[in-house]
C-alpha cells in the first residue's frame, strides 16, 4: 500500500487538490442559489461534472504515461490501477462521510446535547467538503435523515468510476470525446497507419519473445543432455581405471615370477 502511494503520490495529491477546488466552487454556488431549487440542483450537477472532468483528465494522463512504461516492459498492464488511485484520493471523503454517519446514528440513539453539538459540527464539515454534491443531495432528501447520510456516502462512487474510466482510456490511448472530434482524411489515414505500426510492433515483440523462449528451451535440453552424458561417462571411467589397475597388478606378478626363476637358475651355474 505504501509502495503504491509512493509511486502515485503526485497524481493522488492532484486529485485531492481538484476536490478542494471543486468543493470551494460548490460552496459558493450553493450559497448563491440556496433559495432557488431549480438553480440549486443545476449548480450541484455542474459542480459534480466539473469535479469528475478534472479527475478524468488527471488520471487519463497518468494512464497514458503508464502505457509507455507498459510498452517498454517496465510495468504490467493493469486497468484497476486507476480505481486504486481514486480510492486513495477519496480517503478524506470516506473518512468524513463515515464519521458523519457514525455521529449521526449516535446522536439519534442518545439524544444528548453534547452529541448534538458534535453531530452539527461534523455535519457542517462533511457538507463543506462534499459541497459540490449538495444540490443533488438536498433535492433528493432535504432533511437530516439516514437517506441523506447514505447519499453523502455514495458520492465517493462517481469519483472512483471517473478515475477508473480515465485511467483505462489513457492506458488504451482512447479519448472520451474522440467520437465528437472532426478529423481530416489525412489525420484518419495517419491514425490507421499508426495502428498498423503498433500491431506490427506487437507481433514483432511476440515473435522475438517466442524465439527467446524456444532458445531457452533448446539450451535447457542441451544442458540436460550434457549432464546425462557426464553421468554415464563417470561409471565407464571407473571401470577403465579398475581394469588398468588389474592389468598393472598382473604385470607386477609376472615380473616377480621371472625374478624368482632367475634366482633359482644362478646356483645351478
Amino acid at each position: 500500500m505504501l509502495n503504491f502511494y509512493r509511486d502515485h503520490s503526485r497524481v493522488i495529491t492532484r486529485l485531492i487538490l481538484n476536490h478542494f477546488g471543486a468543493a470551494f466552487l460548490g460552496t459558493m454556488l450553493s450559497f448563491a442559489t440556496s433559495g432557488m431549487p431549480g438553480l440549486f440542483l443545476a449548480t450541484g450537477i455542474f459542480s459534480t461534472l466539473f469535479l469528475l472532468y478534472l479527475d478524468y483528465t488527471v488520471v487519463w494522463e497518468e494512464g497514458a504515461k503508464s502505457r509507455i512504461r507498459v510498452d517498454a516492459g517496465r510495468e504490467k498492464y493493469n486497468t484497476l490501477t486507476g480505481l486504486w488511485i481514486g480510492l486513495y484520493a477519496s480517503v478524506p471523503s470516506l473518512f468524513l462521510c463515515i464519521f458523519d454517519a457514525v455521529v449521526f446514528w449516535l446522536h439519534h440513539g442518545t439524544g444528548r446535547e453534547m452529541t448534538s453539538k458534535v453531530a452539527g459540527t461534523v455535519r457542517a464539515v462533511s457538507r463543506l467538503w462534499q459541497s459540490m454534491y449538495l444540490g443533488i443531495i438536498q433535492t433528493i432528501e432535504p432533511e437530516a435523515s439516514p437517506l441523506n447520510e447514505i447519499l453523502l456516502l455514495c458520492t465517493v462512487i462517481p469519483v472512483l468510476l471517473a478515475c477508473w474510466g480515465g485511467y483505462t482510456l489513457g492506458l488504451r490511448q482512447h479519448k472520451m470525446f474522440a467520437l465528437f472530434t472532426l478529423r481530416t482524411p489525412e489525420e484518419k489515414r495517419a491514425q490507421r497507419e499508426a495502428k498498423k505500426e503498433e500491431v506490427a510492433k506487437r507481433e514483432e515483440e511476440r515473435r522475438i519473445e517466442t524465439a527467446r523462449a524456444e532458445a531457452r528451451k533448446i539450451a535447457a535440453e542441451k544442458r540436460a543432455a550434457q549432464q546425462h552424458n557426464a553421468g554415464e561417462a563417470e561409471p565407464n571411467a571407473d571401470t577403465e581405471t579398475d581394469t588398468e589397475t588389474d592389468t598393472e597388478t598382473g604385470a607386477g606378478a609376472g615380473t616377480d615370477t621371472e625374478k624368482t626363476e632367475e634366482d633359482g637358475a644362478d646356483p645351478g651355474k
